[in-house]
């Protein structure tokens, strides 16, 4: 985006953010305080609707109460306390029933001149459940619809039952039960009882407030009392269980409220489709509760018009700004503008670039600082240009390769050479890692490349190291890594120049000398002193479960030929034997030249004592079939000594102590044969090779 774009997004931002920020201000605010009226007004109609219905029902309870504690209802109770079926009238079943209709409660006349009651007919039940006193005979001698709830009728010294609907009792219009406890000298004789429509609960329970907020009563079951009562869009609702509510609400939302520690709150949830809020609140004394409902929408509809009109307000600005800024920032941003455009030149390295010198103030500065600046760097580039072709020249006659690492993007750029010499392009990337690519590396020392480059990277400059690389032929060639850290102003590494050079033909005749001080130039084994080295390194890493043999040759009258014969024929001895030793034993056994006429061999990962034995056996066939002299005349022979790791000693010097043992027993037994040594003592004469 160009500067001027920048520079208007800057002006516009300083002059909107403020405004934005009050807007949104006055709009959150306002949220808040019209959110929190809303739940209030859904809580106050629930509370309201719960004390009219408490009010109903202590006025029953009331009415019960005082024609439950009247002599003649309890002595008539007590009397037929374990009737059943019973529906003779006497005179005193016909006192109490005129009793039981002054609970009664009359409705006003209808407009047909009849009149009803919302308390349809109240009944006396004795202990067993049976109904011995009605206001309606027919009820007499029949079961109470709560019969099986004496107990808690008893306990709780007041019962509200859920909404019942009974086919044929009050024509199948739904009811419900509101029952007084009776009892005589203290002990529980029944229970008073009355039969209540749904009536009450559709003129005064089933308000709407709002537009579209609706409060209904809710029995202990989840059922709806009354027979009007309707959601926001004018559906009958029955029961919490219904469909218009969301799937799972009543066993996941409803009942898992704990009314007896939290006997009113809110709760949000799916109705229709839509958002709800609702606030319910338990009936004391009772498992009924009030439930106010009004639609999420309807609550958010006030912030929805608060923010429309800020919106509305705040575009207007916004067009009254833009015109405003772009108008007024012309003049100031057209030099910025031609400024820009020769940056972006001068980026693309067209150096003749220059500002006009018209400008005027503040301009007229930064365009003479400009010109003088691009005039500096198509100076120095120039120079540049000579200087790299020199260092060309020179590191073409070079047989070293010179790359710089940066860090930051994990690339490798490095000299032509490189590509001669390796075949890959002067820049290498290697994504996904924090380390250069070790591919060409040989296997073996990538281990070390990669703790050199480790090194350089945590800013520890690291000491040159010697790796094999695989050359552009596919062969591996020892090469000089050393490296220079370079460090940004907070002193932490983020380049790198490195050195590779060439030092195969050095290291390699390095390598040779090294093979040579540790061989015995005679036999081509290896010396004594390497040997001996090798054997206790190996011997001190050895697990103690695994058994390794130790063997000392020694040839018999060895001095006899080269005193007899002359050392040609004792060094061509030496030579025969040693050639052969070497192709009897493994690559990974050490053969060596202890001194004049004696070999010591270490047998690695011996199976078992046999195959120790079979070698040893082995090593004097190979002597016997040796002979030297003008004629062959003389005939060679050689004495072996030998003992296993770890039984007979776990470190050089003591397996050669008991292989020496070993050795000038067979020595003593007539030379020419071997001998095992074992715990201490030497093996018995059967175990000598003869």
């Amino acid at each position: 985006m160009k500067i001027r774009n920048y520079l208007s997004i800057l002006l516009f931002a300083i002059s909107i953010i403020p405004v934005i920020f009050i807007m949104l201000f006055s709009v959150v605010c306002f949220g808040k305080s019209v959110w929190q009226d809303m739940q209030e007004s859904v809580e106050d109609n629930a509370r309201l609707t719960a004390d009219t219905i408490n009010q109903f029902f202590t006025h029953n309870r009331a009415a019960l109460s005082s024609v439950a504690e009247m002599p003649a209802v309890q002595t008539f109770l007590a009397q037929n306390i374990h009737a059943v079926n019973t529906k003779e009238q006497t005179k005193s079943s016909r006192e109490v029933n005129e009793l039981l209709a002054l609970v009664t409660t009359k409705r006003p006349q209808q407009g047909d001149g009849t009149c009803d009651t919302y308390v349809r007919n109240t009944s006396l039940v004795n202990a067993q459940g049976s109904i011995i006193a009605s206001d309606d005979t027919e009820l007499v001698g029949t079961r109470s619809s709560l019969a099986g709830n004496e107990s808690r009728i008893e306990k709780n010294g007041f019962s509200v039952s859920n909404t019942l609907r009974t086919p044929g009792f009050l024509d199948g219009i739904k009811y419900f039960i509101i029952a007084v406890p009776i009892y005589k000298d203290g002990v529980f004789v029944g229970y008073i009882q009355s039969a209540v429509d749904m009536v009450y609960f559709d003129l005064s329970s089933h308000r709407t407030f709002m537009k579209t907020g609706w409060t209904m009563v809710v029995d202990g079951s989840g059922m709806i009392a009354g027979e009007k009562a309707l959601d926001d869009r004018g559906l009958a609702l029955t029961s919490l269980k219904d469909p218009a509510f969301e799937s799972g609400f009543y066993q996941d939302v409803w009942q898992r409220i704990d009314l007896v520690h939290k006997p009113n709150g809110f709760l949000n949830f799916q109705e229709n489709g839509g958002e709800k809020l609702g606030y319910y609140t338990a009936v004391p004394g009772t498992d009924w509760v009030i439930f106010s409902v009004v639609p999420d929408w309807e609550l958010k509809q006030p912030i929805y018009q608060v923010m429309f009109f800020f919106f509305t307000v705040l575009l207007l600005v916004l067009i009254v700004l833009m015109v405003v800024i772009r108008r007024s920032a012309k003049r100031f941003l057209n030099p910025l503008h031609d400024m820009s455009e020769a940056f972006l030149r001068l980026m693309q390295r067209d150096y003749t670039v220059r500002l006009s010198t018209n400008y005027k103030g503040e301009f007229a500065d930064i365009s003479a600082s400009f010109n003088k600046l691009a005039e500096k760097i198509r100076a120095d580039t120039e120079e540049l240009k000579v200087n790299e072709a020199r260092y060309a020249l020179i590191m073409e006659e070079t047989n070293q390769v010179i790359f710089e690492w940066d860090m930051q993007e994990n690339q490798i750029f490095h000299t032509v050479h490189w590509t001669n010499k390796f075949g890959f392009n002067q820049m290498v990337r290697n994504p996904g890692s924090e380390l250069p690519d070790f591919s060409i590396v040989h296997p073996d020392d990538r281990k070390i490349i990669k703790q050199f480059f480790w090194e350089a990277r945590e800013g520890r400059p690291p000491k040159p190291v010697d790796v094999r690389m695989k050359t552009i032929d596919s062969k591996y060639i020892w090469c000089t890594i050393s490296i220079k850290v370079i460090f940004d102003e907070n002193k932490r590494p983020f380049r790198a120049i490195g050195l590779i050079t060439d030092t195969d033909h050095q290291k390699k005749i390095i390598q040779t000398l090294e093979s040579k001080s540790r061989m015995d130039l005679l036999t081509q084994t290896y010396n004594k002193v390497t040997a001996e080295k090798m054997i206790e390194d190996f011997l001190s890493t050895a697990p103690p479960e695994e058994n390794h043999g130790f063997i000392i040759i020694d040839i018999d009258n060895f001095k006899g030929i080269n005193d007899t014969l002359g050392h040609i024929y004792g060094d061509s001895v030496l030579k025969q034997i040693s050639a052969r030793l070497k192709d009897l034993f493994r690559a990974t056994d050490i053969v060596g030249r202890a001194g004049g006429d004696e070999f010591i061999i270490l047998v690695k990962n011996l199976r078992d004592e046999q195959v120790l034995k079979n070698k040893l056996s082995e090593i004097c066939n190979i002597f016997r079939s040796v002979s030297t002299g003008e004629n062959e005349q003389y005939r060679v022979s050689a004495s072996v000594g030998a003992a296993v790791f770890p039984n007979d000693g776990t470190t050089f010097a003591e397996l050669y102590q008991h292989a020496d043992s070993a050795l000038y027993r067979a020595k003593r037994m007539g030379k020419d044969g071997f001998s095992l040594y074992c715990e201490g003592q030497l093996k018995s004469s059967s175990e000598i090779g003869t």
